[in-house]
């Protein structure tokens, strides 16, 4: 069976997790010397921006030129409400012979399905595919804009409630992951399967101990003295609970700083001021989107990750701490403790003193000792590591000859 991992080239590094998942994701596939009775290729609209070992489609959508006087036609009559139907016709009937074209490349590459590694992708419709889910914030969350405005969440309810469902395979991030999407969607459990979340690339940098200190200096931090939260600002990343549980910890902890990284995505201006009012804005360092090596070096000198978010039910800057033996106190999702067992502090991240109770508990340092020690045990016989999931992607390719035998390309 040939399988054609599809490569979008549109998701950009300050996506945050996303990116750093799918990338790494890419990379061990493209180094996985997979079983013979596997073939693994890239898809992709555009040439790769990096240099594969394995074959790479590279698919075209253009169509003759005998369209230019249909497609000056449509761009012309389409500016007139009149003529809506026509121009939806005339656009449906060509959107299905660029499918077709797309369909025929496809079938003489010998491509038999599509793996989209990222979430709520299908470039190729009604060409069997695998489907990739991270979360149904759309149904868990409360209505956040990031979910609930309304041009997400009508792509999120369209991808969800059709497209898919029309998957032959859909690889979730853990079990409590495809608990989810059988209780929200009622998806059948064997067409779901679990392919374990995994830190990315960070994790294997080489930053030596004066390069972080330098960095540290950069930012003004010293070792075992701050806090860090690296994280987007979208609001289901809940900084605010963070920040009213960090105020009452600093009556007892006066001297510790509270750090974050992370892109604006409008949440910013609300959370700095929620520290003003607080008065503790001297103690909020924001930091806006940094490299890589400085997000290792704060991993590395930090008291712990705290990390508050509403949003599960798994995520990857957890599993990065743990990697480099950071301390993680994180929201209590099934998730995270299916992904940390007991090498991590939980705790209510609706509940400020739930927060505050954690950023007390790991200050004592016989507590920070079991906990880090209970880490490296969890983390030694994990399955949440690059390592093993490419292991147990092979595995899931595989498995898929019983149920690709039955499909019926539409084409």
């Amino acid at each position: 069976m040939k399988i054609g991992v599809w490569i979008n080239k549109d998701i950009s590094p300050y996506v945050g997790g996303g990116f750093s998942y799918t990338s790494k994701l890419i990379e061990l596939i493209d180094q996985k010397e997979f079983t013979k009775e596997l073939e693994v290729c890239f898809v992709s609209f555009e040439p790769l921006n990096f240099p594969s070992n394995k074959e790479s489609i590279v698919l075209t959508r253009k169509l003759n030129e005998g369209l230019y006087l249909q497609n000056l036609f449509t761009s012309i009559i389409q500016k007139f409400y009149v003529f809506r139907n026509i121009t939806n016709r005339i656009n449906s009937k060509k959107n299905e012979r660029i499918n077709n074209a797309i369909y025929k490349q496809l079938t003489k590459a010998t491509v038999d399905i599509i793996y989209y590694v990222g979430q709520m992708e299908q470039n190729i419709p009604n060409f069997p595919f695998i489907a990739t889910n991270w979360d149904l914030g759309h149904l868990t969350l409360p209505p956040f804009p990031e979910v609930s405005s309304a041009f997400q969440l009508d792509k999120r309810r369209k991808w969800y409630n059709h497209t898919i469902k029309n998957a032959k395979a859909i690889f979730a991030e853990s079990e409590a992951g495809k608990a989810e999407l059988i209780k929200y969607l009622n998806i059948e459990s064997n067409k779901i399967d679990v392919l374990p979340m995994f830190p990315g690339n960070i994790i294997d940098l080489d930053v030596s101990p004066g390069d972080q200190i330098t960095i540290l200096n950069q930012f003004e931090l010293k070792k075992d003295s701050y806090f860090f939260y690296p994280a987007q600002f979208w609001e289901h990343k809940n900084h605010q609970n963070l920040i009213i549980g960090f105020s009452s910890f600093l009556k007892k902890f006066p001297h510790v700083s509270l750090v974050f990284s992370g892109s604006d995505k409008g949440c910013l201006e609300e959370v700095l001021e929620e520290a003003r009012n607080l008065e503790i804005i001297d103690q909020i360092n924001y930091l806006g989107f940094i490299s890589n090596e400085a997000l290792f070096s704060l991993y590395k000198n930090t008291i712990a990750l705290v990390m508050p978010t509403l949003l599960g039910p798994t995520n990857m800057p957890p599993l990065e701490a743990r990697a480099l033996d950071c301390p993680v106190l994180c929201s209590d999702f099934e998730g995270h403790r299916e992904q940390l067992g007991e090498g991590a502090i939980y705790f209510d991240p609706n509940d400020a003193d739930s927060i505050e109770n954690a950023l007390i508990q790991i200050m004592n340092p016989e507590s920070r000792f079991r906990l880090l020690e209970s880490a490296t045990l969890e983390k030694d016989k994990s399955k949440f590591k690059s390592d093993e999931s490419i292991k147990i992607l092979e595995n899931l390719f595989l498995n898929l000859n019983p149920k690709f035998n039955v499909l019926e390309k539409k084409f």
